[in-house]
């Protein structure tokens, strides 16, 4: 029999650990709906309007990151492997990404922009096809609904020491383009600039 124990204890938040376990805890409903949640993605390097790759900004509203792949190759008959993706993305969000696509599939993006939960905002060309990791990171919007007012300055602050030291990256490349870092350390080690020999997707190969 397969014990469910630390699957059920992994979901309790209370039983996993803060990166900031000495500020005040503040009671709210996060994902109310998926309008309530947002993500940009920060793109390593902008499409630069030619080459045999679609560049897709794509806008997806309580879809899954795999579902995206799957439903946009379905709908333009190519395989979710030919599909190129930075990362992947929140399901309960409205997120916004690029996506790669070969040329061949142009006169097909019609289908795509029939559906209403997944649209394409733009379309640009690129010389190659895009890889996991090929972003700087992730812009994020998040509405708490049903906070105590009086809560306000405590969430501020605990906002202003994260954006100072950072917090735990649990998704590794596919969340953020940067390796696993520790509490406390989490945003300095994937932000600082980078040598351009190492900035990923410069190569047009």
């Amino acid at each position: 029999m397969i014990n469910v124990e630390p699957m059920y204890a992994a979901t309790d938040l209370d039983l996993l650990p803060r990166a900031y376990p000495d500020r005040p805890r503040v009671a709210a409903r996060l994902k109310a709906v998926p309008e309530d949640f947002e993500v940009d993605e920060i793109p390593a390097y902008t499409p630069v309007g030619e080459g045999s790759h679609l560049y897709l900004w794509i806008e997806k509203r309580d879809v899954a990151g795999n579902d995206l792949l799957n439903r946009l190759a379905a709908e333009l008959a190519i395989a979710p492997q030919d599909i190129g993706a930075a990362g992947t993305k929140d399901r309960r969000a409205v997120t916004r990404q690029w996506l790669s696509v070969p040329q061949e599939c142009e006169d097909r993006l019609p289908w795509v922009r029939q559906l209403t939960d997944i649209r394409i905002l733009n379309v640009v060309r690129h010389g190659n096809k895009l890889r996991t990791g090929h972003l700087w990171g992730n812009r994020f919007s998040i509405l708490l609904r049903d906070a105590d007012p009086s809560c306000l300055a405590d969430l501020v602050e605990t906002a202003r020491l994260a954006g100072e030291r950072g917090f735990p990256n649990f998704f590794g490349t596919s969340g953020s383009g940067g390796p696993r870092t520790p509490c406390g350390s989490g945003w300095p080690a994937w932000t600082r600039p980078r040598r351009r020999a190492d900035r990923p997707g410069t190569s047009a190969a």
